[in-house]
């Protein structure tokens, strides 16, 4: 869910005014900068960028989600994770210094130049679709009206998609009695390929075959995997894994 621009700014300043002193990062820049393998375990971890946050600018004055992606995507700045009590993460934009290895600073760039590119997708609309499942059931604006709908954009050579199916699974469990959400995969791959494949893994979303043009060109997903929250043909979210997934769904839909 969106906050509005005004009443957005206007709990940050809430925050600010009632906190007796400001909020310390739970990681030092220079911990998270040491390597690849350190920033992407603290991205991971630490970082959604598609759920609902209190943003900070370098000098510590509140700023709307809106400009806090805007900054990132000059691609000079880091979120820093901030210590808090309450439920909404927070975080603080650390300028990136020349210092920094130039093949770090490259990562760190596309990291995050995904996620300004999903922030973008909020509030679109989703290209018409009428996708059949490998049981035949069909996917539509009218099958699925008023449901939230989770898309999963995958194919079976992408490791980390596999990877992160036992998850998922889970996470379908956990809803199993929320008639009002429905979990669907999209690959790029065959039907005959996804039924021999998914003979062998289980995987508990529905799964459809879908053309790859319509993946990476009509919907603008180029990375795999790519997870999508859609009511009434609108792009609520865009999440990049299962463990951002979960944490957004439950601003939307309790299990």
């Amino acid at each position: 869910m969106k906050f509005n621009a005004l009443l957005y700014l206007l709990i940050c300043l809430i925050l600010l005014s009632c906190s007796n002193e400001q909020e310390k990062p739970k990681f030092a820049a220079s911990e998270i900068l040491l390597s690849s393998d350190a920033f992407w375990n603290y991205y991971y971890n630490e970082i959604n960028l598609s759920d609902d946050f209190i943003a900070f600018d370098t000098n510590n004055k509140p700023v709307s989600r809106k400009d806090f992606f805007a900054k990132l995507e000059e691609g000079y700045f880091l979120p820093i994770s901030l210590e808090t009590k309450d439920s909404l993460k927070h975080y603080k934009l650390y300028e990136l210094t020349t210092a920094i290895d130039s093949e770090l600073r490259g990562f760190i760039m596309n990291t995050f130049k995904t996620d300004v590119k999903f922030f973008n997708m909020e509030g679109s609309s989703i290209p018409e679709f009428n996708f059949t499942d490998l049981t035949s059931k069909v996917y539509n604006l009218k099958t699925v009206k008023d449901q939230l709908v989770l898309l999963k954009f995958w194919f079976i050579g992408c490791g980390a998609c596999i990877e992160e199916m036992p998850a998922l699974n889970k996470l379908v469990s956990k809803y199993s009695k929320r008639q009002n959400v429905k979990f669907l995969s999209l690959a790029t791959d065959s039907d005959k390929i996804l039924r021999k494949f998914l003979q062998k893994t289980k995987f508990n979303y529905a799964t459809a075959s879908v053309e790859t043009d319509y993946v990476t060109e009509k919907i603008g997903v180029n990375s795999f995997p790519t997870h999508m929250i859609v009511k009434n043909g609108k792009i609520l979210r865009v999440i990049s894994t299962e463990k951002q997934l979960e944490e957004v769904l439950m601003r939307y839909q309790k299990p």
